[in-house]
């Protein structure tokens, strides 16, 4: 009779919450793409209901969106320097941290055509890299040398007792990478199923109806949205059915374009 070893115990329940962990993130990825998807049509979050089609394209499209994002900055990964120097820890620290943070904000960049997103992608790489890199250069006035102060800089903040160094000394890497991984796979989903809204240039419309376009099927409930077929703008409209059998849906497949956000009226 055997008996695993008290590390293979730790290893095995700390594999089982990653893998609990891992297959919420996947169901709630799920729900807060689609609610990306649905903030653009204005379609209620009522009505959104996890389906197996629905969460097998979503991770699909996540896994896609993941993949392609790799591809894309492998390389940097790969030339971003190595050694036991402290301040080489630290670079690969800052890299890493900025091309996950990019991951989880990529989807935003410029779809709908304003430039806000890369704004503000650029606007948080930038105040981070100015915190770990020219930051010290204010604050470590007495220490020699840049990469000196860079390092000193690094290990005051470590040593911080502030809430947030509180938090994540209760932790071990892994799961300190796990979290990191969680937060941002979610914020990349809403902004996936938000690009996906924009982007999406062909739709189910209704047979009779040219300005009317079957969105999303939640179970039973199918729900449209009025779009005015010149501008080829959203009217705000959203119509909710429930699919009754024996009831005939007539749908046609059509590429029409891009459809543009509604934007309500301001009152005089």
């Amino acid at each position: 009779m055997t008996t695993n070893s008290p590390d293979s115990e730790k290893l095995l329940r700390k594999e089982g919450v990653i893998l609990v962990i891992l297959t919420a993130t996947v169901y709630a990825a799920f729900l807060v793409r689609e609610m990306g998807y649905a903030d653009f049509f204005l379609i209620p979050h009522d009505l959104i209901s996890a389906s197996h089609i629905g969460l097998f394209s979503a991770s699909r499209a996540i896994a896609f969106g993941v993949v392609a994002y790799i591809g894309k900055v492998n390389l940097v990964w790969i030339l971003t320097p190595r050694g036991e120097r402290p301040i080489i820890s630290i670079v690969r620290y800052a890299v890493g941290t900025v091309l996950v943070i990019c991951f989880a904000l990529h989807p935003y960049l410029s779809v709908d055509g304003s430039w806000w997103g890369l704004i503000g992608v650029i606007g948080v790489v930038g105040l981070l890299l100015f915190g770990w890199f020219v930051w010290p250069l204010f604050t470590q006035k007495n220490v020699v040398g840049y990469e000196n102060k860079v390092i000193e800089q690094a290990r005051l903040e470590a040593n911080s007792k502030d809430i947030f160094g509180s938090l994540f000394e209760q932790v071990d890497r892994s799961t300190y990478i796990t979290l990191c991984f969680v937060v941002a796979m979610i914020i990349f989903a809403y902004g996936d199923g938000r690009r996906s809204a924009i982007e999406q240039e062909e739709f189910n419309l209704l047979a009779g109806t040219p300005n009317v376009a079957l969105i999303r099927i939640y179970g039973d409930i199918s729900v449209f949205v009025e779009f005015d077929p010149k501008e080829k703008r959203l009217n705000g409209l959203v119509r909710v059915a429930k699919i009754s059998e024996g009831k005939e849906l007539s749908l046609r497949k059509t590429a029409i374009g891009r459809l543009k956000k509604f934007e309500p009226k301001k009152a005089l």
